[in-house]
């Protein structure tokens, strides 16, 4: 047997090898590549990386080639476990040894290139404690060759870090996040609502589509059940509508007449559409103290804070709309009348509806154009027919998170797509609206944390995940340990 020697000086030191599955490694034709770029001291141990692609090389069934990586400095040596690639009749002798227990215990990694559905790319990566002869050590990786047929496996290197020269380079940990999967909608039910400002003559309870503004009005609720009932996807179940009165008056007389404005929009849909009287639910609440509430704090009227202090603390039978009329000589109520009571004098309308089940290609269509008849599942199961971090993947969860901004898990999930793309305010957006914290929420939470370079608020965030069950915190928790 004739063996070939070259002996190969580059920064690495490696103890263990790991598979990685991608799907090519740079290199030159169908050599053996070797790619080393880590060689770094981090802490009080030296932490090295190389990659091992084999790009289909066409390695002699007879043949093999035995890497072995070896630290010197001046006289000291140490060598570490070694890898050997292999034939295929090469592999098989390899695999009687072990049955035999008599292969050879320096090397730790045995590598079957002649097997094509093996992974193409390994990735050969370990730490080891530093001593002080390291400071100056260089690295030797051994390459023997079996010239057993004749012919030598190709081979490429690419040599990155020689020395300890990045030993003060912080180390980069590498973190994985959480994406939870939705549950499954039984029956997907949806809503949509709108308000109404419908005008009405004195003395008139029915609709005028003609009168002032309402054609307007109207045809926002038309459109909305025009394109209900033109999705064949979707069936309406039900509308609620609410009517609403502004203040000025006898509180008994204003509570009915937004119980007869809510009753002439229903008759109005119900002659207009062929509606069924079961579908309806109609009511009248009167007053709409709390709107108006709200306008008076949103406002820079005058009287502003004795306005809200009657509202809140006088009530409706207690004189409190006398009181604001009574208020700086009745400036404040008059404005008050002309600019904010026309918008409580409405009907409040919401249609519900269920939606079909979809296949994810047809999801893929519908959520182009009509996102909200999809459910978060639905959803999930499209962004993973996309390449994880791809801009697909990612306008996904965006989408989920805008059409559900309150689930707690539409917000975690793009919570995690922001991290993966180290998009740290996105990330911290949707992790604020998040209501549960439980153990997805907390290792998202440590990821953020260490984005920011807040490593001992990341540690506590990842115990926490892990103390709760999530099963990527005790990773990222060892990936934090390496940053001291």
């Amino acid at each position: 047997m004739k063996l070939l020697i070259k002996k190969i000086i580059i920064g690495l030191v490696a103890t263990f090898l790991f598979v990685h599955l991608c799907s090519a490694t740079p290199g030159a034709g169908n050599r053996v590549h070797v790619r080393q770029d880590v060689f770094a001291l981090v802490g009080d141990s030296v932490y090295i990386e190389m990659e091992i692609g084999l790009n289909d090389a066409d390695v002699d069934s007879r043949s093999y080639v035995l890497l072995t990586p070896v630290l010197r400095a001046g006289g000291t040596e140490k060598e570490l476990p070694a890898i050997q690639i292999n034939g295929r009749n090469q592999h098989k002798a390899y695999k009687r040894l072990v049955s035999l227990g008599k292969e050879n215990k320096a090397v730790t990694t045995f590598i079957n290139a002649s097997d094509k559905k093996a992974p193409q790319t390994y990735v050969y990566k370990t730490s080891l404690p530093f001593e002080a002869w390291m400071e100056t050590a260089e690295f030797l990786l051994r390459e023997d060759q079996c010239e057993c047929s004749g012919t030598l496996v190709p081979m490429s290197f690419e040599l990155l870090a020689k020395n300890l020269d990045n030993r003060n380079t912080p180390y980069e940990p590498v973190l994985a996040v959480t994406f939870i999967t939705p549950e499954v909608e039984t029956i997907k039910n949806r809503c949509e609502t709108g308000k109404a400002y419908l005008d009405y003559p004195v003395g008139v309870s029915a609709i005028r589509p003609e009168f002032r503004n309402n054609a307007v009005e109207l045809q926002r609720i038309y459109d909305l059940i025009e394109n209900l009932k033109s999705n064949t996807d979707a069936t309406i179940t039900g509308i609620s509508i609410t009517g609403y009165a502004s203040p000025e008056g006898i509180y008994n007389s204003n509570l009915a007449l937004s119980g007869n404005r809510a009753l002439a929009l229903t008759n109005h849909l119900q002659k207009k559409y062929g509606f069924q009287n079961d579908l309806f639910q109609t009511k009248g609440q009167g007053e709409d103290w709390q709107t108006l509430d709200s306008l008076v704090e949103l406002s820079e009227i005058k009287d502003k804070q004795q306005i809200l202090s009657i509202i809140r603390g006088t009530g409706v039978f207690d004189g409190r709309e006398k009181k604001l009329m009574e208020l700086s000589g009745g400036s404040p109520y008059r404005e008050m009348f002309k600019e904010m009571f026309p918008q409580l004098r409405r009907s409040d309308y919401e249609l519900s509806y269920t939606v079909v089940p979809f296949t994810v290609e047809q999801g893929k269509e519908v959520i182009k154009t009509r996102p909200s008849s999809l459910s978060l599942n639905e959803m999930f199961l499209i962004a993973n027919t996309y390449e994880s971090g791809s801009d697909a993947f990612n306008e996904v969860f965006e989408t989920a998170a805008r059409i559900f901004p309150q689930d707690n898990v539409a917000n975690l999930n793009a919570a995690a797509s922001a991290l993966d793309r180290k998009d740290i305010k996105s990330a911290e957006k949707y992790l604020n609206k998040i209501a549960v914290r439980d153990a997805a929420y907390w290792n998202n939470a440590g990821v953020l944390a260490a984005l920011k370079n807040e490593y001992g608020k990341a540690a506590e965030y990842f115990a926490k995940a892990k103390a709760a069950g999530n099963a990527q915190a005790a990773g990222n928790m060892g990936e934090i340990e390496k940053t001291d």
